[in-house]
């Protein structure tokens, strides 16, 4: 379940037009990490979508935390619970509301009980953070870890978490890939590069240092620095957050995600 501060999760579109120069999947495949990665830090790592799969919410009223590792370890038993794995907490005298582990959930992809997939109609997410059953039934409260994540006796939840990109995002990163696959084939492209003057048949042509332009917080393509300009005008590094230092996960609660 890893963290859209630490780098994206996964690429923010999943093709560009760029035509038939010879490319391979993998290649496309690159450039569209490689550009996402780019325009995610330029634009201060706020956005980005995360998937969480078969997490498995167990009650743990003795667990405790590795602070080193990060995970979760019972007192009681002394071994390592399974990873993906989150202390199960439901609304006091509310059990069919329950706190999924991240916040800005956008949606909930799966629940399955003793290995039946649950009615998606049965289910929403409300405030973007609990899973709500409309029936009002609770959710299940053991969850035996010792057995299968389909097999009876266990239950477990996949959603997807984080900022959606906007589309002005999602063009940036197309067109950042569609340059960075030309510059990998070998073909001219709007990339700027190290060359700052170029005299051609008596014409001379200045062009940007390309560090200069990443000082600035922009790269020289307009696609993308139209988007960092509005995304991320103050420059940051990343979304400003608030650290909470008895946050087992060691992770800030950001603002915005």
């Amino acid at each position: 379940m890893t963290a859209p501060a630490r780098r994206p999760c996964e690429p923010w579109a999943d093709d560009f037009n760029v035509g038939n120069l010879g490319q391979s999947e993998t290649q496309v495949d690159q450039a569209l990490m490689a550009a996402t990665e780019i325009v995610w830090a330029l634009s201060g790592r706020r956005y980005g979508v995360c998937t969480a799969s078969n997490v498995r919410p167990a009650r743990a009223p003795s667990l405790s935390y590795d602070l080193t590792s990060g995970r979760s370890w019972s007192r009681s038993g002394g071994w390592p619970l399974p990873d993906p794995f989150w202390p199960m907490t439901c609304a006091p005298g509310r059990p069919w509301r329950l706190k999924l582990w991240h916040r800005s959930v956008i949606e909930v992809t799966n629940v399955t009980i003793d290995g039946a997939v649950v009615d998606p109609e049965s289910y929403w997410v409300e405030n973007w953070r609990w899973l709500v059953r409309a029936d009002r039934q609770p959710w299940p409260n053991t969850q035996n870890l010792d057995v299968a994540e389909n097999a009876p006796g266990a239950w477990h939840v996949s959603y997807r978490w984080g900022r959606t990109p906007p589309q002005s995002g999602i063009r940036a990163v197309q067109k950042l890939a569609a340059e960075l696959l030309k510059d990998d084939l070998g073909l001219d492209c709007d990339l700027p590069q190290r060359v700052t003057q170029v005299t051609r048949q008596g014409l001379q042509f200045v062009l940007n240092d390309p560090t200069a332009l990443l000082d600035k917080g922009v790269l020289g393509v307009n696609a993308v620095d139209q988007f960092i300009a509005v995304a991320n005008p103050n420059r940051l590094k990343r979304a400003p957050g608030i650290w909470r230092a008895d946050d087992p996960r060691r992770a800030s609660n950001r603002i915005g995600t």
